[in-house]
């Protein structure tokens, strides 16, 4: 019987993106032994791009007044409950 497996990518500046090394890992829930799924094996260049893509993203966000963001954050959570 085969386990296929999801293959996850880093969101950063709004795309998935693969590592640029192309390379991933498996990563298996500790209490189970099941395979999660191979996440990107992610370096320097993948963190320094977040960090660029949230610097950038920051500027806009900070202007949104703060009930406005909870309920951003809130809708976020609401529809994507199950995957985080």
């Amino acid at each position: 019987m085969t386990n296929t497996a999801d293959v996850f990518q880093n969101y950063i500046g709004g795309k998935w993106r693969p590592a640029r090394s192309g390379e991933t890992f498996p990563n298996y829930n500790p209490a189970t032994g099941e395979l999660l799924g191979y996440f990107p094996l992610s370096g320097e260049a993948e963190a320094n791009a977040a960090v660029e893509a949230a610097r950038a993203a920051f500027e806009k966000w900070r202007l949104v007044p703060a009930p406005k963001r909870g309920e951003i954050l809130y809708r976020a959570i609401k529809r994507n409950w199950r995957v985080l």
